[in-house]
């Protein structure tokens, strides 16, 4: 493998990693910003939302942008994988190392376990503190739910 393929495999397995870490920072302010919130304003939403718009400006754009992402590569990725079978990155048709094709395995598999982690969570998050949480967070709660019921028929096949 030239110098050239091994830096453009690099960076095409770095960024999926930097995406991961925006997503789980993302939810984890959201999250923390729900628990500040219920502390300091109870079942206020007003006083929540105002704290809110102070903390987190930029959560949702992430929520948006990366959580659409992360859960796209999600679903495809059980979408692929037969029934029964463990979801791992499906390799491209060229040779690779095998510690290439192990970092691709961990990365995918990584995917899918914070994808859950994050969405279990925020699902639980918008279920016990309802007037606490932030817009964005709540929103992606929703949309993440429904995904993981895409992800889960398309996975066990059920047509």
């Amino acid at each position: 493998m030239s110098r050239r393929e091994r830096t453009k495999d690099f960076v095409a397995q770095i960024i999926p990693v930097i995406l991961l870490g925006f997503y789980i920072f993302a939810i984890g302010t959201a999250v923390n910003s729900t628990f500040l919130a219920a502390r300091k304003c109870g079942t206020n939403s007003a006083c929540a939302l105002a704290l809110h718009s102070k903390s987190i400006e930029g959560v949702n754009l992430i929520l948006n942008v990366v959580g659409g992402l992360i859960s796209a590569l999600v679903i495809t990725e059980l979408a692929i994988t037969q029934p029964g079978e463990l979801p791992s990155a499906k390799l491209i048709d060229r040779r690779m190392t095998r510690s290439s094709m192990q970092l691709r395995k961990l990365v995918s598999t990584a995917y899918i376990v914070v994808w859950i982690i994050c969405g279990v969570t925020s699902v639980v998050i918008y279920i016990l503190y309802p007037t606490a949480i932030p817009a964005p967070l709540s929103e992606f709660a929703k949309a993440w739910l429904g995904l993981a019921l895409a992800s889960a028929y398309s996975y066990l096949g059920i047509r």
